[in-house]
């Protein structure tokens, strides 16, 4: 085989050096105007400004909430001092008209509370050399849902014959007065200090960061000012408390966003001169950098700062915005509150990311080409112009051309068209494979025709498929069986899950085939997604299930019972709300590691309560619930019940000083009439009926029922 030499005539050769200097300077001057044009740094940006507009319209509604709605105390201050009995009667003592007080600032504070649609608000009186404080602490567990009859009311702290007369129940902190030891904190301290010193009690409005005012108690915020009487003489504080699972949802939600929307951190920092640290973030996922304290970046910077996830390693761009809480120069201005919006770097800058790549890429494809189609077209072989055609027309369709010389130029050049089709187009299966395999994502893709028997796929479809090479030659040969196969796969669709299929049990596997028709082809396109649905099968575990006792947590269980509401009643069904006894002295006596194991026994219980007939959730520390159905009577409910508790008269702790404790949980039960009642509405009157259990038969259960009354069933004691 004899070397061609290079004519300078020849029009393959002048196509080919034309084509490799055409495609190298196209890309070239392309990449150039575009670098001086500045498209790159202008995306660039753009991002950067996107992302503080979507910082600065949420940090707006929060400050409007805490500084115009929340904070709205001052109406309400003038009433309560001119309620206040006067400073020489509390100083002789005078507790019954104290009292009398807080009794009849009930209306006012309950108003205050509806007003400003916080989850608490307060009132706590001095008592200078008093223990405690006389006070009145409500609290709202749900704001967004307004009882006419303030039955969604507790009461945290205050005289109980507030919660007789207004028939609200105590919350389970509930103090008649509260403790000097829970008003040691900034949100007392720091505004009764102030004002002692003479400071204006209008300038001394404080927002305290995130407390308890209890181990046990929910974590919340309060807006606290000076309670001057009458006469101007402070007298205590009042205020209003926000919990932070209230908070978190005035947090712009999650839901279906794009890829570049922030997620939401609220931080805090007690002076400039400090660091801002997260106190509540908008979603689990980065709750994290709730628990690690980790410094963020503050709003003295125009353009968003990067900063790297300690845990995950993943870069993130953070824009913060300070909330404008305190007028300049007041007591508390040092004190800042900033909302930071994070997004994952590469989410940001996706746009400008891909473009380099494409630039990247178009250049050095315009490279790769220009000397492929060179160096292709500098040989050529010679072969007789009928040995040409025949070697054509006898090439196995798929594979690569091999084409004698002719001795003939023209048809040299033509041979050589040919076989640069020929490769171009063999050489675009294997890039799409080769960048398949590169990319390391598991994705496979087939094709198939009416007019064609055969099924052409990418190398890796196979394994995607869990097949072996033998099964997938034969599959791939004939069309029809390859369809059937794919029926098979497909016949177990995951729920929940749009196109995702189970394909194999012993390991778990799922694909996710997307199937396009047009023009007598079918085009499949088939993916292993079983990483992306384990960690969605995790995450719904972990939002719907209690971590200390794997029952349905709160939201869950309600989610659930009010899906069985909306399909109708399925027999005798019922609501009950049970509060574990005795949970506090054993928290107290043996720690709270006994506590856990009380609860946890307690629930194992709870969740062998009637399977297929009951639904089992925790409502909080020592709350559960359980939404009963599918009882052919009454009569069978309380069965049921007084089996649980002769089971509960059996399972006893072996406690560490010898002893052994019973397990005691007192119960009230709701029946339920109709599927159209409300699911609030249940819980009130199964939690009312738990309030009469407490009072009436502790360790026990009440039934409400409408036919024949309220019905008292004690737990015998256990010999």
């Amino acid at each position: 085989m004899k070397r061609i030499p290079w004519d300078r005539n020849s029009i393959l050769l002048r196509l080919t050096l034309f084509m490799t200097v055409l495609l190298f300077g196209q890309s070239v001057l392309l990449i150039g105007a575009l670098a001086a044009g500045g498209l790159l740094s202008r995306t660039r940006e753009d991002a950067f400004a996107s992302l503080t507009q979507k910082v600065i319209t949420p940090r707006n509604y929060l400050q409007s909430e805490m500084t115009s709605r929340w904070s709205s105390l001052y109406p309400y201050a003038d009433q309560f001092a001119e309620m206040l009995p006067p400073l020489a009667a509390a100083a002789q003592g005078d507790a019954e008209r104290e009292e009398r007080f807080l009794t009849g600032a009930m209306p006012l504070l309950v108003g205050m509370l509806r007003a400003t649609t916080a989850s608490g608000a307060f009132i706590i009186l001095d008592n200078a050399g008093a223990p405690d404080h006389s006070s009145l602490y409500l609290r709202d567990y749900d704001p967004t849902l307004n009882d006419d009859d303030n039955l969604d009311l507790y009461l945290v702290a205050g005289p109980s014959a507030v919660s007789t007369d207004w028939r609200i129940p105590l919350d389970k902190i509930w103090k008649s007065r509260m403790p000097r030891a829970q008003t040691d904190q900034p949100f007392y301290n720091k505004p009764m200090t102030q004002a002692q010193q003479g400071v204006d009690p209008a300038l001394l409005g404080y927002w305290s960061p995130p407390f308890r005012l209890t181990p046990p108690d929910i974590p919340i915020i309060t807006f606290t000012t000076p309670l001057p009487d009458a006469d101007g003489v402070i007298r205590g504080v009042m205020g209003v408390e926000i919990s932070l699972y209230y908070l978190q949802r005035a947090l712009p939600a999650v839901g279906y966003r794009a890829p570049s929307d922030p997620s939401f951190l609220l931080g805090f920092r007690p002076s400039r001169d400090e660091a801002v640290r997260p106190i509540l973030a908008s979603n689990a996922a980065l709750n994290h950098f709730v628990q690690s304290g980790a410094p963020l970046p503050d709003d003295s910077s125009d353009t968003p700062s990067l900063l790297t996830d300690a845990v995950t390693g993943e870069p993130y761009y953070a824009s913060a915005q300070s909330l404008e809480l305190y007028a300049p120069n007041t007591p508390f201005a040092e004190e800042e509150w900033s909302l930071i919006g994070l997004v994952p770097r590469d989410n940001l800058l996706e746009f400008t990311l891909a473009l380099q790549r494409i630039l990247l890429w178009s250049f050095l494809a315009s490279l790769a080409l220009g000397m492929a189609c060179g160096f292709a077209g500098s040989y050529h072989v010679t072969r007789p112009i009928v040995d040409l055609a025949r070697r054509v027309r006898a090439n196995r369709p798929g594979s690569a051309a091999s084409l004698g010389k002719t001795g003939l130029r023209e048809i040299d050049e033509l041979a050589g068209a040919i076989k640069e089709a020929n490769r171009r187009l063999l050489d675009s299966t294997v890039k799409m494979s080769a960048i398949i395999e590169m990319v390391n994502v598991p994705i496979g893709a087939f094709e198939y025709r009416e007019d064609d028997p055969r099924v052409f796929a990418t190398d890796g479809l196979w394994r995607i498929l869990s097949l072996n090479e033998q099964e997938a030659e034969e599959l791939y040969r004939d069309k029809d069986l390859f369809v059937r196969r794919l029926g098979i796969l497909m016949s177990r669709p995951e729920p929940e899950e749009e196109y995702v299929y189970k394909i194999q049990d012993a390991p778990v596997k799922w694909v996710r085939i997307n199937m396009a028709s047009a023009g007598g082809a079918t085009l499949g396109v088939v993916m292993d997604v079983s990483a992306e649905i384990h960690e969605k099968k995790k995450i719904r575990f972990d939002r719907d299930f209690d971590s200390l006792t794997r029952l349905y947590n709160r939201e869950a269980f309600r989610r659930r019972v009010i899906a069985a509401l909306e399909n109708g009643l399925s027999g005798v069904c019922a609501l009950a709300m049970l509060d574990l006894d005795y949970l506090k002295p054993l928290n107290d006596n043996f720690g709270h590691a006994w506590g856990d194991i009380y609860i946890r026994t307690t629930a194992a219980l709870l969740n062998e309560f009637c399977p297929g007939h009951c639904i089992a959730g925790r409502r909080s520390g020592d709350e559960f619930m359980l939404f009963l159905h599918g009882f052919t009577s009454r009569a069978d409910v309380r069965e049921a019940m007084d089996s649980f508790y002769l089971k509960l008269n059996r399972h006893s702790l072996s406690l560490p000083d010898g002893t052994r404790r019973a397990i005691a949980i007192s119960a009230g039960i709701a029946w339920i009439e109709s599927a159209d009642v409300a699911y609030d509405e249940l819980l009130q009157c199964a939690d009312f009926t738990l309030y009469k259990a407490k009072k009436t038969a502790k360790g026990g259960y009440c039934i409400s029922d409408e036919d024949d009354g309220e019905r008292a069933r004690p737990m015998e004691a256990d010999a």
